[in-house]
């Protein structure tokens, strides 16, 4: 089980009130960290941080979420909130990252490294591995609870994921 706990904002104004309950959940949004939250408004509630590359200024060579996740000397205090704002490969993983990392269980560079390229160059970065491949797959289910995505990308980064 994770020491963090994971959210999702919804961006659309029927959401407002479910973002309003996940920031007041994050102690007023003192234990919320966000992953690609790229609108103002919410970005600027995340008191721990946003893991983006969608700035401003930001360009092909700004490590992804998931890169920034594995290389941030800094993890967010047990108990916080990671929020995400749309649940893909990048965001995903950043949160599998923050979470294997926080409980001391292993990543694999090479999937972070693959993921970080992919997200970056996007189709120019040629065919993803079948980890990051089923790991978009999984983000992408929105079926699927937010925390069972997370569980599936940690098992992915530790070699333990059925990535077929």
């Amino acid at each position: 089980m994770s020491s963090l706990r994971f959210a999702a904002f919804d961006p659309r104004p029927v959401g407002a009130a479910s973002n309003a309950s996940i920031i007041a959940e994050a102690n007023d949004g003192a234990t919320l960290l966000g992953i690609e939250v790229t609108i103002p408004m919410l970005a600027g509630s995340c008191n721990l941080g946003n893991l983006d590359h969608h700035r401003p200024g930001d360009t092909a060579e700004t490590p992804s979420a998931t890169e920034q996740a594995m290389s941030s000397p800094i993890l967010p205090p047990k108990g916080a909130t990671v929020v995400i704002l749309k649940p893909d490969c990048d965001s995903i993983g950043a949160a599998a990252v923050l979470a294997n990392r926080m409980a001391g269980r292993p990543v694999s560079l090479e999937i972070v490294k693959q993921i970080g390229r992919f997200d970056r160059l996007g189709p120019a970065a040629g065919r993803p591995s079948d980890e990051v491949i089923a790991i978009g797959r999984v983000a992408a289910d929105t079926k699927k609870p937010l925390i069972d995505r997370v569980r599936f990308a940690q098992e992915v980064f530790e070699g333990n994921g059925n990535a077929d």
